[in-house]
């Protein structure tokens, strides 16, 4: 990985207009990420092999080659990096299908807020003095690990009686790590 303290991101994405929309979203953050656009899968294979990104966010659908099979290519040439796919496919088989070479799963329309804040905390997670061997081996995951305090607000959800099952889904879905586990 580089050794810039900017989080590198690809998006890739086949519709121009989508790409647009997370620049837009994105845009207050370029002076905290290094952000990288591509139409094609093509494109991003070419970005990745320039130099490596802490984050893969890709479509699932694309007519040159899906999603899954980017992932598969990035995670044999950069397996550190953290593998999103970004759709608005969302049933049970693309969702299974996703599951091998991402690390999350997110669904077309996103919230920005929320998109933000999993990228942010994959930002907080390259900022802390791990050994690259152990990120390496991290990022080879088939999911993240939940954050103890998630972990410990979910308990304490799950101890109340009239806790609903929509908060219980809110609570989870703020963390990366147990959407994956989940999914």
């Amino acid at each position: 990985m580089t050794s810039s303290r900017l989080l590198r991101i690809l998006f890739v994405d086949d519709e121009p207009q989508v790409l647009r929309s997370l620049k837009r979203a994105l845009r207050k953050l370029s002076g905290e990420w290094e952000m990288v656009f591509c139409e094609t899968p093509t494109a991003a294979l070419a970005e990745v092999e320039k130099a490596p990104f802490h984050v893969v966010v890709s479509d699932m659908r694309m007519p040159e080659m899906d999603g899954t099979r980017l992932l598969e290519s990035v995670a044999a040439s950069n397996p550190a990096s953290i593998r999103v796919i970004l759709s608005g496919y969302s049933g049970e088989e693309m969702v299974m299908k996703a599951v091998g070479p991402s690390h999350l799963f997110l669904e077309k329309p996103w919230d920005d807020a929320r998109l933000i804040d999993i990228l942010d905390r994959i930002r907080y997670l390259h900022t802390l003095p791990i050994e690259p061997e152990v990120r390496r081996s991290a990022a080879g995951l088939s999911d993240l690990p939940v954050l103890p305090h998630a972990y410990s607000r979910l308990l304490t959800l799950l101890q109340d009686p009239d806790v609903s099952l929509g908060r219980i889904a809110d609570l989870i879905g703020e963390d990366p790590g147990m959407v994956a586990r989940v999914l």
